[in-house]
């Protein structure tokens, strides 16, 4: 079973308060601490137990700058087979999918793997444009993967706790849900290991493309980034029950709530 996983470095917002830059167009990222993208870690650790269950090789991908090789490597220490960087600061889902797909189409694979969302943009779109890309079948948000010959069944979650089972031929994408399973972690001896491993990377002139020919597969431009007003606040009531419905039913007026 031939594998591709999709992987992305972001920044680690349960540990900072972020700060808009001076253009308003995009974060602070000097001295943010980064990880890997839970979602897609997640993806990972199930690439990594359908190898082990079925054998074959697993190829992780991930477009950015060098400092992204930090989630390829963790992808080596833990048994990624090979690793993948395009060059390229880019957060257009559409560029993304466009890239990702240039360079997989000349990579013979079974399954790709994504995480359903990513946690910096959340865009959950990045899976369903690689897949369209590649003229596959897809499916997204799954909780559970079941092998069945030449295809899979799929346990995948829905509005208000429903649970939909499909079947999907193979190749086919998948993005993950979180939950899905339990992450490893990398051991000591796969980090070190992995230090020294080949990353492949791939720039726009190794792809035989232009900032031009990306420009036309732009399908988004943010306009201004900026943290929502806090208006809300809390009251206390206090008195007796009936004191107290009292107050709640003449709040509920005064707001239009009813």
């Amino acid at each position: 079973m031939k594998v591709i996983v999709a992987l992305k470095r972001v920044p680690e917002f349960s540990e900072i308060e972020l700060k808009i830059d001076e253009k308003g167009k995009d974060i602070k990222k000097d001295n943010l601490p980064w990880t890997i993208n839970e979602a897609d870690n997640y993806a990972l650790e199930e690439a990594l137990l359908i190898k082990e269950k079925f054998g074959g090789e697993i190829t992780a991908i991930t477009i950015g700058k060098k400092e992204s090789e930090e989630v390829l490597r963790l992808g080596l220490a833990k048994g990624v087979d090979n690793a993948i960087r395009i060059d390229g600061d880019y957060i257009d889902p559409m560029v993304i999918g466009f890239l990702m797909a240039k360079v997989i189409r000349d990579i013979p694979f079974d399954l790709i793997l994504c995480g359903a969302f990513s946690s910096d943009f959340g865009y959950a779109a990045c899976g369903p444009i690689l897949a369209s890309f590649l003229s596959l079948p897809f499916v997204c948000y799954v909780n559970k993967i079941e092998f069945r010959n030449s295809h899979l069944e799929i346990e995948r979650e829905l509005e208000g706790g429903r649970i939909e089972v499909k079947k999907v031929p193979l190749p086919c994408l998948l993005t993950i849900q979180t939950g899905i399973n339990t992450p490893r972690y990398a051991s000591l001896l796969g980090i070190k290991r992995a230090q020294g491993r080949e990353i492949k990377v791939f720039d726009l002139n190794a792809l035989s493309l232009t900032e031009e020919e990306i420009k036309t597969k732009t399908s988004l431009d943010i306009h201004r980034l900026f943290k929502p007003l806090r208006e809300a606040k809390a009251e206390f009531l206090t008195g007796t029950s009936e004191e107290i419905a009292e107050r709640v039913a003449r709040l509920i007026k005064e707001k239009g709530l009813l």
